[in-house]
């Protein structure tokens, strides 16, 4: 079957601008996007890839601004960089006081994710964890201060943030925490491939201190069929909080959580998602104003092409398709809510690779997805 007879959503009337393109800007590639919106003023962040499209390397976080909700667009600077080191996974807040706060995470540029959730690694060369902040979107970001003693327990390994925009809670007791969805794996020098393990971050203070929350820490043995990865969030209208996670293991797919104290604890474990029959990739949640959830993942079952749009409307219990933001090769994505209610994204996708550009895609108001 052709990639494109999976593909049963209709297509959206949208545009697209070519913000970050592969090896330009001294990058040889862009990758992992994070978007977040305050008015008119957008805030487009990436990796910038030195050495290669790869994961290990040379990396940096880099950024572009928007005054006008994407219309326009101020050249790249450099937010965060470690000289021999990978800095990554963006995950940008917006504050209840209207701050810009970021996570970001490095390690050794030598040493790779399998080498990171095995004993042995240096400890300057190990995952750790950071917090930055600016006024106000466009405003110059101050110095990374370390927060991994806070976040980062002892037998952790592997350990990531989103990648994507963070959640800052609006609703009930605990409005205007922080909760970053995060990924994390146990240290062990078992041989074959290691299991990872969702977790959330929180911060009652703006972002200048930082906690663990929920744990999933349910045992899984290697080869298990739940394996959360790469995490997104959204606050539901009661106040509960869903994560959505990429599905590590060999079948892929969608796994969800859900959080009735805030962040504090899990309801339950991750479970799966069997509508979302999907290849293992970062995906991106948004909660809209009418209370549905939106989901932009890869719409093919086993190829990272055609970013797609899913809908749920019962908190994430069940999901439907929705519309297609890019036809071609994709992969991860960000999504964000601009001053007009409408939804945008910010997307690595190409003609011929997923990994080509990374894009904004603004969707006609029309388009019934606000």
């Amino acid at each position: 079957m052709s990639s494109r007879a999976q593909i049963s959503g209709p297509r959206v009337a949208a545009s697209e601008q070519e913000l970050f393109a592969a090896g330009t800007l001294g990058y040889a590639s862009f990758r992992i996007p994070a978007l977040i919106a305050s008015g008119p003023h957008l805030l487009a962040f990436c990796e910038g890839r030195r050495d290669s499209a790869g994961d290990t390397g040379r990396i940096d976080v880099v950024v572009r601004h928007s005054p006008d909700s994407g219309a326009t667009w101020a050249p790249m600077t450099v937010v965060a960089r470690r000289p021999d080191h990978t800095t990554g996974n963006p995950m940008p807040f917006l504050t209840a006081a209207g701050e810009v706060v970021l996570l970001t995470v490095t390690n050794g540029a030598s040493v790779s994710e399998s080498d990171l959730m095995r004993p042995g690694v240096t400890e300057g060369d190990r995952r750790r964890v950071w917090v930055q902040r600016a006024p106000i979107p466009g405003e110059p970001f101050g110095n990374p201060i370390e927060i991994t003693d806070q976040v980062r327990r002892p037998d952790w390994g592997w350990f990531a943030t989103g990648p994507g925009h963070g959640l800052t809670l609006a609703n009930g007791a605990h409005h205007g925490r922080l909760v970053a969805a995060c990924t994390h794996s146990v240290l062990s020098d078992a041989p074959g491939d290691h299991a990872y393990g969702g977790h959330l971050l929180l911060s009652d203070d703006d972002g200048h201190t930082w906690r663990v929350g929920a744990v999933d820490s349910a045992p899984r043995p290697m080869g298990a069929a739940l394996n959360p990865n790469e995490a997104t969030a959204a606050e539901l209208p009661d106040g509960v909080v869903y994560v959505n996670a990429r599905n590590q293991a060999r079948v892929g797919g969608r796994l969800g959580a859900w959080s009735e104290d805030g962040g504090e604890g899990f309801r339950a474990p991750f479970r799966t998602h069997p509508e979302l029959a999907l290849p293992a990739v970062q995906g991106s949640m948004l909660a809209s104003g009418a209370g549905e959830l939106w989901l932009s993942t890869p719409g093919h079952r086993t190829e990272r092409r055609d970013v797609t749009l899913w809908r749920s409307a019962d908190a994430g219990a069940t999901w439907s398709r929705g519309p297609v933001l890019h036809d071609g090769p994709g992969a991860y994505s960000d999504l964000t809510l601009l001053s007009d209610g409408s939804l945008a994204a910010l997307v690595e996708c190409g003609s011929r690779s997923a990994y080509e550009s990374i894009r904004f895609i603004q969707f006609s108001p029309t388009e019934g997805i606000s």
